[in-house]
C-alpha cells in the first residue's frame, strides 16, 4: 500500500512460497508500506532459520526498506482498510 492508505493490486503466489506478484502495476516513486504476514506451520520448530522471512524487491531504482514499530504498522493499515472501504466497496454496501 502507499504510504497515504492507498492498496495497490496485486496478488500473491501458492505452495511453500508466497510472493506478492504485481501484475501490470507500475509503482510511482514514493513511500510504500509492505505488510508481511508469515503463515507458520509445525516445520518452523525444527529449525530458527524457517521464520526468516525474506524480501526482495526488484526495481530499475534503488529501493531502502526499514522496519516500522508494530504501532505505525497498525496505524497504516487502519488507514488502508479506511480507504478501501470508502473507495473500493461497491455504493450500495456502504
Amino acid at each position: 500500500m502507499t504510504a497515504k492508505g492507498e492498496f495497490v493490486g496485486a496478488r500473491y503466489g501458492n505452495r511453500f512460497t508466497f510472493s506478492l506478484l504485481n501484475d501490470n502495476v507500475i509503482l510511482q516513486p514514493g513511500k510504500y508500506i509492505i505488510m508481511i504476514d508469515p503463515i507458520w506451520n509445525e516445520t518452523t520448530e525444527n529449525d530458527v532459520m524457517y521464520r526468516e522471512v525474506l524480501v526482495d524487491v526488484y526495481a530499475p531504482e534503488t529501493v531502502i526498506l526499514d522496519q516500522v514499530e508494530d504501532a505505525k504498522g497498525i496505524e497504516y493499515l487502519e488507514k488502508a482498510l479506511k480507504h478501501a472501504a470508502r473507495t473500493k466497496t461497491p455504493e450500495e454496501e456502504k
